[in-house]
């Protein structure tokens, strides 16, 4: 009987793991899917990869989140189907990749953000903020020098060699224009002749000539409108530049989205570098929008300077779908319409054929994937591995147009505006221009009232005060509105949308030197003293994103933006990790802006890097009643979500701490790659580690590292191996030890630092075998200081491993305790039933046996043993 119940039992968990998932099973708490990569670790609503899988990933009911452990390269062709993917079904994407090996790492979160979203903060970090805020008019209606009636194209190619291919010149928003130009420039500086055709053509370029123009004053151009159609959330940016004079000149490039926001993304920025030559520049774009305009800006620096372009593509990447006749279609199909499989781009055989991938750099023509290089035929296709069929078209669809993108509002605002002013000035002053009938205009300054004024500057670049001030130049072009009709406006007012303005009308006696210019600084920025409270608090500000934006310091409820000659990474991570992250994946210095509201500044602040909090770093306060003149401190912090539980087992610290916790008289800090704090310039890792640093005023006692909880593989040994490096400690002792092995002489691993102990090189550490089932490492470090010698050391540890590892706990939640619970109810209704099924055996075993007693005297009971007899 005993038996019958212990089945049931398993019989009744079983059908309680499969309620929880198809194709997964629940060991020890943990969710296991069946169908996954070799590289990957599939659980109930995540998958986990180490590098991007061979096999393709299968996105299941369920599954919320990808995430990747190790830094990949942006330039992989096999990530980007995943990504494609993941966006389609709203999947996160979690992990790192390199554009170039010398590049910081961008995070994958961004890349994969669905282009719907709209900036919701009045300044991008990801762009330098050059007093460039605009805003439009709440009408599509008419010609617009943003081309909204215009039909938009998937994608746009121009040399300039017969004319600008439907570029445009922005005015009054900048202070010089593009040319054409084919040859030397007159002011003999730049290019000899354009990229397209060389020295042996008659081409033309593009050049924003710099010359009779004042440093800081710029040029935009702007492109013709572009859609990205549905599906498709990458495009490519490819032009050629040539860059020649003052280092102080620049060429900058942006990215827009008129349609929902006022916004410019900042993509590159590029100064002289005296090759004088034709240079490239490729870089793949992550639109917010599918609707979307590049900006050219030339900006003129000290001295007479050119900056030119040539070349300038903008395609769509497209990997499932494509448009127009497929030419830049660079997904994996490689079968035809016919269902054959395509033959190798590189192979002449069965097919010979002279599409071969050195010819046609640009065609990416990889592995048999469908192609259609050149834009040679009317969609994708390839030649065939079938000796009898040269080539067929692929079956792939085309794209569908995007969404519709409603807004009441042009650019964000019924009366768009905009502040205009030189480069190197302040932001808060300039020409007021506003968006009406379809492109920027001036204002008459025929008087304006202080509510009205103070509203223009709130709306423009969000400071309290406004008054008229002298015009620097002037604008062009015809004004359509008097500031004396601008009326009504409530105290205090956001923006012109709550006064009354109008009417607008064709403004004669007014000559552009009475455009309207605005000062909107505000004055008032009391100081606190040179020295801060140790319990100021810190923050991110006005970030798209909640892990970016603005860093602000609070001390006695005084809220303090940084405005420092040089803001750097050492001061950025700290800042971040004060805010509980792991360091600053991205710092972003901006040289202005428009919207961060702070009643003081910090003029000065220096970290080494290692503190955990901005109060154990120098820092002034400074008074800046015209705005900050250096850069505003702002950064990306890194949230550290692997840290939570990511293959604690092999842990390399490139994405947190992987389910390990650091407690005691110290905080184990994770040291970013180059840029970044590294310990007394003595530890060179190639890669991410984490250390402690111990000073003078260190508090003896001891610091734990402690992992999940995991179990023993008992076929194979089990230990610890990790790398650790010493930077002079003299006085210390390093222990590992597992959690359910309790006692000091149960370490399988201990070594006391001494005086001899000074090594400067990275050492493997080995721990003995662990026989315990269940296992918790806790690596102790132990400080002791010796008084006979200083004490500003640092140790420090990667690539910690623990092998032998069968499997780590990560608790079930949601439908697997469901399932497990589901099973636990059968397991006792079957126990019930049984226990019954027992007891009411029993009770007739005792009856039988009472009534064979009673009919002693020659009667036999019915019994399956005994037939009846007639």
């Amino acid at each position: 009987m005993a038996l019958i119940i212990k089945k049931w039992i398993q019989i009744s968990l079983l059908i309680g793991i499969l309620s929880t998932t198809t194709n997964s099973v629940h060991i020890n708490n943990v969710v296991y899917l069946t169908d996954c990569p070799v590289s990957c670790k599939c659980l109930k609503e995540e998958i986990r990869c180490r590098s991007v899988p061979v096999a393709p990933l299968n996105f299941k009911q369920g599954i919320e989140r990808i995430v990747f452990e190790e830094i990949l390269s942006c330039n992989d062709e096999s990530i980007f189907r995943i990504l494609e993917e993941a966006d389609r079904k709203e999947i996160e994407v979690i992990g790192t990749c390199l554009m170039s090996k010398s590049g910081q790492p961008r995070q994958l979160k961004d890349i994969t953000r669905r282009r719907s979203a709209v900036p919701n903060t009045k300044y991008d970090e990801y762009r330098i903020n050059e007093g460039s805020i605009r805003k439009e008019r709440a009408t599509f209606d008419g010609p617009s020098v943003y081309g909204f009636n215009e039909k938009a194209q998937y994608f746009t190619n121009c040399t300039f060699d017969q004319n600008i291919c439907d570029w445009r010149q922005l005015t009054n928003i900048d202070m010089f224009d593009w040319s054409l130009q084919a040859g030397k420039n007159p002011g003999n500086i730049g290019p000899e002749n354009d990229h397209t055709q060389g020295l042996n053509g008659f081409g033309s370029y593009l050049i924003a000539n710099t010359i009779d123009q004042l440093v800081g004053s710029y040029a935009d151009f702007l492109s013709p409108p572009l859609v990205l159609p549905y599906g498709v959330i990458f495009a490519q940016l490819t032009f050629y530049y040539f860059l020649d004079g003052d280092v102080n000149s620049a060429l900058t490039v942006y990215e827009m989205y008129p349609r929902i926001s006022p916004y410019l993304t900042h993509i590159v920025t590029i100064r002289p570098n005296n090759t004088a030559k034709w240079l490239k520049y490729t870089s793949r774009l992550y639109p917010l929008s599918s609707d979307l305009r590049i900006i050219f800006r030339g900006i003129a620096g000290a001295r007479p300077s050119a900056i030119a372009i040539d070349d300038v593509s903008i395609t769509p990447i497209e990997f499932v779908c494509y448009t127009g006749n497929g030419k830049y279609y660079t997904g994996l199909s490689s079968k035809t319409s016919s269902g054959l499989t395509c033959q190798r781009w590189s192979s002449q055989f069965p097919h010979q054929h002279n599409f071969k991938p050195s010819l046609y750099p640009d065609a990416k023509l990889n592995q048999n994937y469908c192609r259609n290089p050149l834009g040679t035929r009317s969609k994708p296709w390839c030649f065939t591995t079938a000796p009898n069929v040269t080539w067929e078209y692929c079956n792939i669809s085309i794209c569908d147009p995007p969404l519709d993108q409603k807004n009441p509002n042009v650019l964000g605002s019924k009366y768009p505006l905009k502040l205009v002013n030189r480069i190197n000035r302040n932001p808060h002053v300039g020409l007021v221009a506003l968006y009406h009938n379809g492109r920027w205009s001036t204002i008459c300054n025929d008087g304006i009232s202080t509510l009205a004024a103070k509203a223009i500057c709130a709306q423009t670049v969000n400071t309290k005060n406004g008054a008229p001030t002298k015009a620097q130049f002037a604008g062009v072009g015809t004004m359509w509105l008097r500031s004396s009709n601008i009326k009504s406006c409530p105290n205090p007012s956001p923006s012109l949308d709550q006064c009354t303005v109008g009417p607008f009308a064709t403004v004669t006696q007014c000559g552009n030197f009475s455009d309207l210019w605005l000062d909107c600084s505000d004055t008032i920025f009391p100081t606190l003293g040179s020295k801060p409270s140790k319990d100021l608090s810190v923050s991110l500000t006005n970030g798209r994103y909640k892990d970016s934006g603005f860093i602000t310091v609070t001390n006695n409820s005084v809220v303090s933006g940084i405005c420092v000659k040089k803001w750097d990474s050492k001061a950025a991570d700290v800042a971040c990790r004060q805010m509980g992250y792991l360091f600053a994946g991205y710092i972003f210095p901006v040289e202005t802006v428009s919207n961060l509201t702070t009643s003081s500044w910090i003029s000065d602040l220096s970290c080494i890097g290692y503190e955990s909090s901005l109060s154990q770093c120098k820092i002034t306060y400074g008074n800046f009643p015209n705005g900050c003149p250096y850069t505003v401190a702002s950064a990306y912090c890194e949230t550290g979500y692997l840290a939570a539980w990511y293959w604690p087992n092999s842990c390399k610290f490139r994405n947190g701490f992987c389910g390990w916790r650091s407690s005691g008289a110290l905080t184990w800090t994770i040291s970013a790659l180059k840029g970044h704090y590294d310990p007394a310039s003595y530890v060179s890792a190639p890669d991410y580690y984490i250390y402690l640093v111990m000073t003078s005023s260190t508090s003896l006692g001891k610091t734990t590292l402690t992992s999940p909880r995991m179990l023993k593989n008992m076929n194979a040994n089990t230990y610890v191996t990790l790398q650790l490096y010493l930077v002079d400690v003299y006085s210390g002792q390093l222990n590992i030890r597992n959690q359910f092995d309790p006692g000091s002489q149960n370490h399988v691993y201990s070594y006391y630092m001494h005086e001899t102990s000074l090594q400067r090189n990275w050492t493997t550490v080995t721990s003995r075998n662990i026989t315990d089932r269940d296992i918790v490492i806790i690596i102790e470090w132990t400080v002791s200081k010796n008084p006979s010698y200083p004490l500003v050391k640092v140790i420090a540890i990667k690539d910690l491993q623990v092998k032998g590892i069968a499997k780590y706990i990560e608790p079930a939640t949601g439908p697997a305790n469901i399932g497990l619970a589901t099973g636990f109810i059968f397991a006792g209704l079957f126990i019930i039933i049984a226990i019954v099924f027992f007891i009411k055996g029993r009770r007739n075993s005792d009856m039988n046996n009472n009534t064979s007693l009673s009919m002693s005297s020659g009667a036999v009971p019915l019994s399956s043993d005994t037939p009846m007899k007639n």
